[in-house]
């Protein structure tokens, strides 16, 4: 009995494969939200840099 408890928990078998599976695709998500925080951090910073030319060029 215990012998086939102990196989169920090896590598290839549908349990590993699926908990092995949601990792990769909480991996992949969390991946993908840091991508789009850090595309926004930019955008915010290259519009911050417009609006203090815009505004420095406007009181000249």
């Amino acid at each position: 009995m215990t012998e086939q408890k102990n196989n169920n928990k090896g590598i290839g078998t549908p349990r590993y494969d699926r908990h092995t599976k949601l990792s990769e695709l909480k991996r992949e998500k969390i991946n993908k939200k840091r991508r789009e925080g850090e595309r926004e951090r930019e955008r915010d910073t290259s519009y911050m840099f417009l609006i203090t030319f815009l505004r420095a060029f406007e009181n000249n």
